[in-house]
């Protein structure tokens, strides 16, 4: 903040609220980010499909572009099921790419039902929750999904990690988190440049809990089926 704009401009307070505003957001997203990344990071360590109960809780698609199919949901499903995780609280963060790939799986006739009609005009997602549920899953998306390659140790798909957990309570979260410094901000006067500076620092750090609770599905970045 500098003094001429201190002297020139207008709605100084509300401009440093939106600077505070901003700080917060951008927290937020890194927060997003590093979160979505551990997962990423636990399933490009090994070449394997990191069974639970022998069913593969790391599927890659293989579907022509390496799309998202409805089987893909449904073995996730089983493989959940398999590891004895709680039915309520089961969540799969998706691409928007995989969005849309499912808004194209939609068949909606000429006899078009409210609910048909709300999908039409809107597609199947609101504000990154999806309408409705899909074999069990409650679908949000993000754009910060972790990219990269993933393999099973046969084959390996290039593309982003679409990330199930199942967050039913404390003891089934499968991403733990812990905060050592909460975001702080600290100012000072800079008289050289004859302005006000502002940082906002914070720590805070991820590790893997649960690996049965835990899936991801691996999708093109860019493809729709």
């Amino acid at each position: 903040m500098t003094d001429d704009l201190r002297e020139d401009g207008a709605q100084i307070d509300q401009l440093m609220a939106g600077r505070v505003a901003e700080s917060t957001r951008a927290i937020q997203e890194v927060f997003e980010t590093d979160f979505l990344k551990t997962v990423g990071d636990y399933y490009a360590t090994d070449a394997t499909p990191h069974n639970v109960n022998g069913f593969a809780h790391l599927i890659l698609a293989t579907s022509p572009n390496n799309t998202l199919q409805l089987s893909d949901l449904i073995k996730m499903r089983l493989a959940f099921d398999k590891a004895n995780v709680p039915a309520e609280g089961r969540v799969l963060i998706v691409d928007p790419v995989v969005e849309a790939t499912l808004n194209g799986l939609v068949t909606i006739t000429h006899d078009v039902t409210p609910y048909g009609q709300q999908i039409l005009e809107q597609g199947l997602a609101r504000g990154q929750r999806f309408v409705n549920s899909l074999f069990g899953w409650d679908i949000l998306t993000s754009n910060r999904l972790p990219q990269g390659t993933w393999s099973d140790g046969t084959n390996s798909v290039t593309g982003v990690l679409n990330i199930a957990m199942c967050i039913n309570d404390d003891q089934t979260k499968p991403v733990m988190g812990a905060w050592r410094r909460m975001p702080k901000t600290e100012g000072e006067r800079n008289k050289d440049r004859a302005r006000d500076e502002f940082v906002v620092r914070c720590r805070y750090g991820f590790g893997i809990q649960r690996v049965d609770t835990l899936g991801g599905i691996v999708t093109s970045a860019t493809a729709i089926a």
